[in-house]
């Protein structure tokens, strides 16, 4: 990619209409950042909400999103917190008892 950056920025010395053909060319490149960007912003308070036990997803990134998928979400994450996931997670679970394999399953399912 750094050559594709190096090309636009050559255009951009450039006067006339070069600087035009590099403003189009430069989404081929930033696609990238700006995708990242936004998984980080909806991922960040995901993870956040997990690990401080309380569900937090008043960020900018779900006002686009359908309300009731923003709630749908949230319970998904109570639940999860509810269930402890903050301990286990990356862990191996061994369910041994019949109430140990109920409450791995909700971990599953959610």
């Amino acid at each position: 990619m750094v050559q594709v950056e190096e090309i636009i920025a050559k255009f951009q010395d450039r006067e006339g209409n070069y600087k035009s053909i590099a403003e189009k060319l430069y989404p081929i490149y930033d696609w990238r950042r700006v995708l990242t960007e936004g998984i980080e912003a909806i991922l960040n308070p995901v993870l956040s909400s997990l690990f401080n036990s309380k569900v937090l997803l008043d960020n900018s990134a779900f006002s686009a999103t359908e309300r009731n998928n923003v709630i749908l979400l949230e319970g998904i994450l109570q639940d999860l917190i509810d269930l402890d996931y903050k301990t286990k997670a990356g862990k191996t679970i061994e369910a041994r008892t019949e109430y140990q394999k109920k409450e791995l399953k909700k971990l599953i399912v959610n």
